[in-house]
């Protein structure tokens, strides 16, 4: 289909492009995973009456490793019909981390290859959502924190949700930085909460006369950002200490 495809094609044994969606792997991970947020780290969600119907992207801040089966278990919705927007130079580039595509839909970005790597990470997209994938994850920062403070988020989110014509949600996962922090490896009892907040569409900001319109759309694209930020700094400004 295309080069980023065919790589991942490649890397399966099975012929299958998301091999987690009918992986036993990725059902134990989830069984697992629900497991220790309920008993070990009790995972709490709050506005999960904000999500609206599939297929969505979720743009969240990026704490711990744990962000994602967070976010994951938050939704309601089935592991396997999630899938996670990467970083190709972690998830895909180093062989040992192989094992990870049978227990999550990992959907490839090469961080810093500007146009390119958007192209790229739209068409995978396309393609989990086109096998039956129902949601997207995204962290705008690019990368976790390392002081447990959100980064800046970049464009890249909002261009993706406006390619896919998406609706983007707003989520903050908190307690996560303490629970397994950048650099550990086992994690720590801790309260742990997930909060979604209302979404927005990219074309909000854009007028019937400007959708076709370069610059204007670029300006969307910083204004949408601009505001998902904002909206998940008031999730974690509000629900923090309920």
């Amino acid at each position: 289909m295309t080069n980023i495809i065919s790589r991942n094609q490649r890397m399966t044994t099975h012929g299958s492009v998301w091999p987690a969606q009918k992986s036993a792997w990725a059902t134990s991970f989830e069984i697992f995973c629900k497991s220790v947020f309920k008993i070990y780290c009790p995972l709490q969600t709050f506005g999960r009456e904000n999500l609206p119907s599939v297929p969505f992207i979720i743009c969240s801040n990026h704490a711990s490793h744990l962000d994602s089966s967070m976010l994951m278990a938050a939704t309601g919705l089935a592991f396997q019909k999630i899938g996670l927007i990467a970083a190709k130079d972690y998830f895909f580039d180093q062989s040992h981390r192989f094992y990870l595509h049978y227990m999550m839909n990992l959907v490839p970005i090469a961080r810093g290859n500007g146009g390119r790597a958007i192209k790229d990470s739209i068409i995978a997209c396309r393609s989990f959502l086109d096998e039956g994938g129902q949601a997207l994850i995204i962290y705008p920062e690019g990368t976790r924190t390392i002081t447990g403070v959100m980064g800046r988020f970049k464009e890249g989110a909002a261009i993706l949700a406006h390619e896919l014509d998406l609706p983007m949600v707003p989520a903050y996962v908190g307690g996560s930085f303490n629970a397994l922090p950048k650099g550990s490896y086992f994690i720590k009892p801790h309260r742990l909460w997930v909060a979604f907040g209302e979404p927005v569409m990219v074309s909000d900001w854009l007028s019937y006369d400007e959708k076709n319109d370069r610059r204007a759309t670029f300006i969307a694209y910083r204004e949408a950002t601009a505001e998902i930020q904002k909206r998940v700094r008031d999730l974690e400004d509000k629900n923090a200490h309920d």
